[in-house]
């Protein structure tokens, strides 16, 4: 060996403390993100979860309405005293599947609007809803009735609309249903 010729080092097995530094940042970004989209889509799933349950609510309470006469029958004829929900065991305007009887559907809007969500079966926390009536004139369709509120912050509404008939003319019957925050 020649001693003008300097020592050979080896680089191989040894951590310079910039590629540390790198290595670790890219780490927690990394995981940082794994996190976040962790919560992001369980965040999601469970919105997509109740939007799914609040429509399967809705479409139960309002084929109970448009299919049903209700349960007993006449319910329309007790009177709204501390019993009637002892008495009437679920709310229905049709006494034939999509035909809204009059009598039944002026009865419904005269209920407590507490007694006809718990009828309805929208017993939830913080469930709301409103029935809306609108009838055709030949070219468009006109608001007839509405029933319910949607008090409240009430993030997302979902809408489930039926046609039917009311007194021989056809009605559009919009049911809104959310759930307040």
């Amino acid at each position: 060996m020649n001693s003008s010729t300097p020592p050979k080092r080896f680089k191989q097995g040894q951590i310079f403390s910039i590629d540390l530094l790198i290595s670790g940042a890219i780490l927690i970004i990394i995981l940082v993100s794994v996190i976040f989209f962790w919560n992001y889509s369980q965040r999601k799933m469970t919105l997509q979860e109740q939007r799914f349950d609040l429509y399967a609510l809705g479409e139960k309470a309002l084929s109970q309405l448009l299919l049903t006469p209700g349960q007993p029958y006449n319910w329309e004829s007790f009177s709204s005293n501390q019993d009637f929900l002892d008495k009437v065991q679920a709310l229905g305007l049709a006494p034939e599947p999509l035909v809204i009887s009059s009598e039944k559907l002026n009865r419904f809007t005269a209920l407590d609007y507490n007694q006809s969500k718990i009828l309805l079966g929208l017993i939830g926390p913080g469930y709301e809803y409103s029935l809306s009536i609108y009838s055709w004139n030949g070219t468009s369709f006109n608001p007839e009735s509405h029933f319910g509120q949607l008090q409240g912050e009430i993030p997302e509404i979902i809408k489930i609309s039926r046609l039917a008939l009311l007194d021989e003319q056809i009605v559009k019957v919009e049911l809104y249903l959310g759930v307040q925050s």
